[in-house]
């Protein structure tokens, strides 16, 4: 959340700045004419000097509200002399009204374009998060499109500000140099309208600091645009009349606004070409009603809701204005000081939960998307807070660079404490409306808190207290800020109440991919009607999943995946990647390692002395023994050569020296439920390895200096401590290879062997990949098989929800809790064993569609199963069997989800001892870990398949158990044990390729009529293929089969 927030807060800065940054140059113009200029009705700036015209009457300004006789509609000055020698002179205070009520009527005007841009926020989140890449585009060209014909009714009004504030009765003069500061302004709205909605297209995929980084350029650019166009540049003489003054201001945010737009559209879509991932291409298949609709459903409430709010919120200063002058200048001084940061963090954290909540729905994951809701909630009332209690104590200093009128500024700095504390529930209230509810689809809502909240409650309660009772500003914006607390309230419970996995299910419904066609089955039926025959037509709409697994009647369809753990290294098995550079990089290790010619140099030029005694240092703080016998044996160490010498080192490998503390520092559960991990190159640590230089700092804070804290048992205890602190004695009676000597040392050796071998990892790496680019496959496996790992496997099991059974193994406690709150649970019941093998973290599960089972599982007969087994022992959470009643037959069975060890000889005892417990049929789902060619060591699959046939039973598979390969696999060489390294040449014949997952029912029950197998969570399996992929996160092929009830 922090990686996206904070570079959309600093594009949202540098967009307020700007206008902070006028108002601030508007309140320090000193009294002066405004230049030469001509106004007249319908032609705006410019319009031909011949015309008549009727100059603008100046009275004193007594009061900014009185109620002329007429008010002129066709204004000109005529001349820079009559300027200079007449009575129309202006003061900063007049500028200062002026440029705020003109923005208050342009951005009303500019509300509904706002509005149509950022309602893509949750839209492209959720669409992104799902995975449908095309809806996202979509959404942005029907935002451009929209936006693009809105933009021509709305920058109409821009020209007719000053009639506008006429209206309102405000004096003449504040009408006539607001209107000119609104023409001025008008020629920014549609290049605006199109950067914003780029923006929000690229910041919702996650995508914001190039917009952050455009942002403080042309802040930059539009400081040197005030001090040309405003003041006239260097010793003010550009211009011949000391700079634009008022109107330069205006034409200094609208070149800046244009220009960004321009150069940002070059950079993304040009240069970058960052639109490709999800660009539909340029037809105009986004004006279809199935898109149009639903964006229209997203937008249109919001559009209500910002012109609500908006005219809400300009209310107090609408209001204001008829107490004053003065209450209008230190208002807008007051607000204008806060808004970079106040309405800054207001749009940020609104636009970050909107794209974070919209996500995590688009993802399915209802549960995720409330604790980011909540999260977003705390964290921007939080950072309000704490800008409030920065900024209060210094308002008056903050108000004298606002403005240098002394009473505006005494003013302003009082009004100051009610803005900010309004801002802060505000900002609670703009977030749930604008992120939380327009997430889950429901702006109406939003609208609706508006309509019948704000305005009758927040806008009536002013509107009494200035025209009625005429009260004091000071009361005006104490009330206003009440107001917006008891409305924060509201909006919380709406929120808490909110029915998460509901939502999830309508994003996910909303995103589906177009690739899913609508697939109809037909039936025609002949109705007798009056002795004759009138045939009609039902026809029935389904999406289809990607294999059809509709039972037959009385049978049922059953599918077993083992989802495999997740593998601390994500280098260590070879696997299918889409970047050709991967499969280069691994041969390129494999050479290395396998004949490193000049390549092998001595450890030392890797791991340098320095180095070695920054090391021995730490050790020695931690007042480890033995220190003296490990210099020594440095020295020896030192001159062996990195690869012969230390990673092909069997000597060393059979002493464990580098295995064994990489095992226990490697990857480390924390008692959070996180995980730390070592820097080195064979974790899933994120952090930038580019060099020995860069890694050795990392390396050392990390094994001496960081404490974690870890559970101490299971009455959840825990203890603080430091990786080092993990190390363990190495036994010369368990592994014979150790000396005496080496034994006692053993730990602060075991470091030192540590760090020899992440250093000559790194490396070697740099050496293979100088550029870095190992670090972005490293990365994308990483995103595969670890962070999005859960997130892939749960959308391959939802293209699979046909499926009447479905078996699972070794899935963690985290991604069973996460099915249990996900959409899966509307069709099947999720059910675990009772016991949760919480330590490996590997479990066996069944889901149960609940239209075939709808009792779900009726007794856990797990223990009742290892009761019966004979010479083996299960591993907690490898077992889960359950008894069930199919409702369309009408039988009862015994349903058992197994993960077997890895040499397969607990899957015979297992078979017998469920042929015990079992009173009626079986449907078993299963990782039997069978072996193609089996032995004394590995079990055999025909061995499996004899045992099976003399139960009475059959697995889904059958004849040639070469063609029924479920697992390709194999190790490379970027990982601890070499000796079980496969060169890439032979991964086929050396890796582990085998038949080792099964379907097993009754012979006499039920018979297959289709079964498939998957390893692309497309359907398909290729074989051949090593895996886990990008897109398929398991080692373990998919199993699924259709069986018919036996005749």
């Amino acid at each position: 959340m922090w990686a996206l927030g904070w570079p959309i807060a600093v594009s949202m800065f540098c967009r307020f700045a700007m206008f902070s940054m006028d108002s601030a140059c508007v309140g320090h113009l000193t009294s002066r004419p405004l230049m030469a200029t001509e106004l007249h009705e319908g032609g705006g700036v410019g319009s031909d000097v011949s015309e008549p015209a009727v100059t603008y009457p100046v009275p004193t300004l007594l009061s900014g509200y009185e109620m002329p006789n007429a008010y002129p509609t066709t204004l000109a000055i005529t001349s820079l002399e009559s300027l200079q020698n007449g009575t129309e002179i202006y003061t900063s205070r007049q500028y200062l009204a002026a440029s705020s009520l003109s923005d208050m009527v342009t951005n009303f005007l500019t509300t509904p374009l706002l509005a149509m841009c950022f309602g893509l926020n949750p839209l492209i989140a959720q669409s992104y998060g799902s995975g449908n890449f095309h809806m996202v585009g979509t959404w942005l060209k029907l935002a451009l499109f929209c936006v693009t014909l809105g933009t021509i009714p709305f920058i109409t009004g821009f020209f007719f500000v000053d009639q506008i504030l006429g209206a309102f009765h405000f004096k003449p003069e504040v009408c006539f140099l607001a209107g000119v500061y609104a023409r001025y302004n008008a020629i920014w709205v549609i290049p605006n309208s199109w950067y914003v909605s780029m923006r929000v297209y690229f910041q919702a995929q996650g995508k914001a600091r190039p917009a952050m980084y455009f942002g403080l350029i042309f802040l930059v650019v539009n400081a040197l645009f005030l001090w040309l166009l405003v003041f006239g540049g260097p010793q003010g003489t550009l211009f011949r009349v000391g700079g634009l003054g008022f109107i330069g201001a205006a034409l200094s945010i609208s070149a800046s606004r244009i220009a960004q737009s321009f150069f940002y559209w070059v950079y993304m879509f040009l240069l970058k070409k960052e639109h490709h991932k999800t660009w539909p291409g340029m037809s105009c298949d986004f004006l279809q009603r199935k898109y149009v609709k639903p964006y229209f459903n997203q937008v249109l409430p919001q559009v209500a809701t910002m012109i609500l709010q908006f005219l809400i919120s300009q209310s107090t200063t609408l209001l204001v204005g008829t107490l004053g002058v003065l209450q209008v200048a230190a208002s807008t001084a007051a607000t204008s000081a806060t808004v970079p940061i106040t309405i800054c963090l207001l749009i940020t954290f609104s636009s970050l939960t909107a794209i974070r909540v919209g996500m995590k729905l688009g993802q399915g994951h209802s549960q995720d998307a409330c604790r980011t809701a909540w999260l977003c909630l705390l964290c921007q009332a939080a950072l309000t807070a704490v800008f409030g209690a920065i900024v209060l104590p210094l308002r008056k200093e903050l108000m004298a660079f606002m403005t240098n009128d002394p009473v505006v500024q005494q003013l302003a700095s009082e009004l100051l404490i009610p803005i900010v504390l309004n801002f802060l529930f505000a900002g609670v209230v703009s977030s749930a409306n604008g992120g939380i509810l327009a997430s889950q689809g429901r702006t109406s809502l939003s609208a609706k808190m508006v309509m019948f909240f704000e305005l009758p409650f927040l806008l009536g309660s002013i509107s009494v207290l200035v025209l009625v009772f005429r009260a004091d500003v000071h009361i005006v914006y104490w009330v206003q800020a009440l107001v917006t607390l008891i409305e924060c309230f509201v909006i919380l419970i709406i929120v808490k109440q909110s029915d998460w996995p509901k939502y999830a299910e309508e994003a996910r419904a909303r995103n589906r991919p177009a690739t899913e066609p609508a697939e109809a089955q037909v039936e025609t039926h002949y109705r007798e009607m009056d002795s004759s025959f009138s045939p009609q037509m039902l026809i029935h709409l389904r999406r289809p999943t990607l294999v059809s697994l509709e039972a037959p009647a009385g049978g049922l369809s059953i599918l077993t995946w083992n989802l495999a753990a997740i593998n601390n290294n994500p280098f260590e098995y070879w696997i299918s990647h889409s970047d050709a550079a991967y499969a280069k990089l691994m041969d390129q290790v494999e050479a290395f390692i396998d004949d490193p010619q000049d390549r092998d140099v001595p450890v030392v030029d890797v791991f340098t002395p320095e180095l070695f005694a920054e090391l021995i240092q730490q050790m020695k703080a931690l007042e480890w023994q033995g220190l003296d016998s490990v210099e020594e044996m440095w020295k020896s160490i030192q001159q062996r050569k990195i690869v012969s010498g230390l990673l092909k080192d069997k000597d060393l490998g059979a002493k464990r020296l580098m295995s064994m503390p990489d095992r226990f520092t490697n990857t480390i559960n924390l008692a959070s439920g996180a995980m730390a991990f070592r820097p080195t190159v064979i974790n899933h640590c994120s952090s930038k390895l580019s060099s020995v230089a860069e890694w050795w700092p990392q390396w050392r804070r990390f094994m001496f200096e960081e404490e974690l804290e870890l559970k101490t048992g299971k009455n959840g205890d825990t203890k603080r401590i430091r990786p080092c602190q993990m190390l363990s004695t190495i036994k010369k009676a368990k592994y014979p290879a150790i000396s005496e000597v080496e034994e006692a040392v053993s730990i602060p050796l075991q470091c030192l062997c540590l760090a020899l071998f992440d250093a000559v990892l790194v490396h070697m790496l740099q050496v293979l990949s100088p550029d870095g680019h190992w670090q972005d496959i490293k990365a994308s496996i990483c995103e595969a098989t670890f962070r999005k790992k859960n997130r892939l496997t749960f959308r391959i099991l939802q293209s699979y929800s046909e499926a009447t059974v479905i078996c699972l193994q070794e899935a963690s406690a985290a991604f069973l809790f996460s099915l249990r709150n996900s959409t899966l649970t509307r069709t099947h019941h999720v059910i675990a064993p009772s016991k949760i093998d919480e330590q490996r973290d590997q479990n066996s599960a069944i889901l149960l569609r609940r239209d075939a089972f709808p009792t779900g599982s009726e007794e856990e007969l797990t223990d009742s199963v290892i009761s019966c087994l004979e010479g083996v022992a299960l591993e907690a959470g490898d077992l889960i069997a359950i008894r069930a009643s199919h409702a369309p037959s009408g039988r009862s069975f015994l349903i058992v989800s197994f993960h077997g060890d890895t040499n397969g000889q607990a899957t015979a005892p297992l078979m017998r001892a469920l042929r015990k417990v079992a009173k009626g049929e079986m449907l078993v789902g299963m990782d039997a870990n069978t072996y193609l060619q089996g032995n004394s060591t590995f079990y055999g699959v025909q061995d499996f398949l004899e045992v099976c046939k003399g139960l009475g039973l059959r697995s889904c598979f059958e004849g040639d158990m070469a063609k029924c390969l479920t697992t390709c696999n194999a190790r490379t060489f970027l990982q601890p044990q070499l000796n079980k390294a496969c060169k890439s040449t032979a991964k086929l014949e050396k890796g582990d390729v085998n038949p080792k997952d099964h379907i097993v029912f009754g012979l006499s029950c039920f018979e297959p009529i289709q079964v498939m197998k998957d390893n692309t969570g497309k359907g398909e399996y290729i074989e051949g293929m090593c895996f886990p992929s990008l897109s398929f996160p398991s080692d373990h092929g998919l199993v699924s089969a259709v069986l018919k009830p036996c005749a």
